[in-house]
């Protein structure tokens, strides 16, 4: 059941299937709602120009260090 604050209004805690608290941006969302999947559509040949690009400028790039890039750039460009 969520909480009531001092002021008269709904607390944004809910429970999920496990029993554990759930939040987003302070409204309450069922937990089936956040357990949905993103999907996206991956271009190869950008991929690739992404790859070679780090390539050029990191000596030891790994798989690992790859994937953590391309995260933080796409996490960069989002923000933007």
């Amino acid at each position: 059941m969520p909480s009531s604050s001092a002021d008269g209004q709904a607390g944004n805690r809910g429970r999920d299937e496990a029993g554990q608290t759930t939040v987003k941006m302070g409204v309450m969302v069922p937990a089936e709602n956040l357990l949905r999947r993103i999907q996206f559509e991956c271009d190869p040949i950008k991929l690739g120009q992404a790859l070679a690009y780090l390539s050029g400028g990191i000596h030891d790039l790994t798989k690992l260090k790859a994937a953590k890039l391309l995260y933080f750039a796409d996490k960069l460009h989002l923000t933007r």
